[in-house]
């Protein structure tokens, strides 16, 4: 029976790659804030980050931050469903939704969990989710993880997806040269033009 672990044993392109010195990923720094950072001993300028406002280093930010690690420690210590709720986040989804004039709001983590949670969520079956082939992962994975079929231009789910149990398992379709709905093996219909410009169609069991 073959190791499920030699596929590791044998990439060797990263390692490849950081020897050259181009490997981009993992890069550590030895600080940073929101325009710049200090990176293999020198300063250099930031313009990576996600910080765009650099609410990060903000004195108020910073203060409120070691405030309720003060009250609650570093973790919540579950998850939100179980007893991972604060009323600290309550209260951040009611002043976000007033101030964007809304009558609820989320917070998630990250941006990917925002779009994995919020298209599985909503996109059932029987649903469309027209995608371009140069989406973000987390969206293409959102449709993945609502149990969706792809069109064959359309992006593979990240491994993280492809690993869920709610992954499709079934073959991708292949888009119909005279522009007809195309049964797929899962009994599926998937549409797309021919001339699409990348997009795919994501049709929804």
């Amino acid at each position: 029976m073959k190791d499920i672990f030699d596929k590791t044993r044998t990439f060797t392109r990263a390692k490849e790659a950081m020897a050259m010195g181009f490997y981009p990923y993992f890069q550590p720094l030895a600080d940073s804030d929101a325009t710049t950072a200090t990176f293999k001993g020198k300063e250099v300028v930031m313009i990576g980050s996600n910080n765009y406002l650099g609410l990060t280093t903000h004195p108020k930010v910073k203060q409120a931050s070691m405030e309720a690690v003060e009250r609650f420690g570093t973790s919540c210590t579950g998850s939100r469903f179980l007893n991972g709720t604060l009323e600290f986040h309550l209260e951040l989804d009611r002043r976000l939704a007033r101030f964007v004039g809304k009558e609820a709001a989320l917070v998630f983590s990250t941006g990917y969990q925002t779009n994995v949670g919020t298209i599985s969520a909503i996109v059932q079956r029987g649903d469309f989710a027209i995608l371009d082939k140069d989406d973000h992962a987390s969206i293409v994975d959102g449709c993945f993880l609502a149990r969706g079929m792809s069109q064959a231009d359309m992006p593979p789910p990240s491994p993280a997806a492809r690993m869920s149990p709610g992954a499709p398992v079934c073959p991708t379709a292949r888009p119909s040269p005279a522009n007809k709905p195309t049964r797929t093996a899962a009994g599926m219909l998937s549409v797309a033009p021919a001339n699409s410009g990348g997009t795919a169609a994501n049709s929804i069991r």
